[in-house]
């Protein structure tokens, strides 16, 4: 288990700059949010990473897909194997990873479709294999950014789409099933680092609990359906509210616009005429 937690935000934060939500006041922040129930149309599915400490590059596509479907309304997987396969100038393929190099990668070399480059779960995968052609929509997607707070984290998963957060991992949380996880700090915390997506939050109605509600990678079969419940501490979350990455997506999807009338246009040129 140790291996397959060498996944990480960023190796300088440094170079990171504030998402543009941060400075947007205007953004109504609502009790509970679920992305999966506000854009059911645009949420990926869960993804299960396998013998391979990948959840760096399986997270950062997931969530770079979820924006530019609200962005383009259409759905386009973008494939982490590109980043796991070809990527060898920080990021370490199936041994270790981060978010934020993954990305530069990324803005680099393009985006492929999941369907050109799929995941292969940890099995070698030839660089050269790589698809000829990138996604158009690719473009869109400007920039990395950070976001820190539990209210602004919140803000930027409403205005935007889900981000990427680091999670402390405690032996317990292995066998999670279901309800709100509170870590218990006697348990084995395991070294390394491992990320999630974030895709909402919301608020038990009995005992008040707080939660995030998180996406994971090790597929369905674990936790809730590969989602996971973390209760919100003002002290320790385990890491989820210091600071969270997310990318920014250049325009909104068009809204559809209706057409001229050809009948009522005639008339008016016969009217002026």
């Amino acid at each position: 288990m140790k291996s397959l937690f060498q996944s990480f935000l960023s190796d300088d934060f440094k170079e990171l700059y504030f998402c543009p939500s941060k400075e947007d006041k205007t953004a109504i922040v609502p009790e509970s949010y679920d992305f999966r129930v506000a854009h059911k149309e645009c949420a990926s599915p869960v993804m299960f990473q396998g013998d391979c400490s990948s959840a760096y590059a399986l997270t950062l596509a997931s969530m770079i897909s979820d924006r530019l479907c609200l962005s383009t309304g259409k759905r386009n997987p973008i494939s982490p194997q590109h980043v796991i396969s070809c990527d060898v100038d920080i990021n370490e393929g199936c041994k270790k990873g981060y978010v934020q190099r993954a990305f530069d990668f990324h803005s680099r070399n393009g985006f492929y479709n999941e369907t050109c480059m799929p995941y292969a779960l940890g099995a070698f995968v030839n660089c050269s294999q790589k698809c000829n052609t990138t996604i158009e929509e690719g473009r869109r997607v400007s920039k990395i950014c950070g976001i820190d707070l539990q209210e602004q984290i919140k803000r930027e998963i409403v205005l935007n789409g889900p981000v990427i957060a680091a999670l402390e991992i405690h032996s317990d949380f292995l066998t999670y099933k279901s309800g709100i996880y509170s870590a218990d700090f006697a348990k084995y915390v395991y070294a390394g680092g491992h990320v999630v997506k974030v895709i909402g939050w919301d608020e038990d109605k009995d005992s008040k609990r707080k939660y995030w509600i998180i996406e994971n990678t090790w597929g369905e079969d674990w936790g809730e359906k590969g989602t996971a419940k973390i209760e919100i501490q003002d002290k320790d979350d385990l890491h989820i509210s210091q600071i969270a990455l997310a990318v920014v997506v250049e325009g909104k999807k068009e809204e559809k616009k209706p057409k001229k009338d050809e009948t009522t246009e005639k008339t008016n040129q016969t009217t002026t005429t």
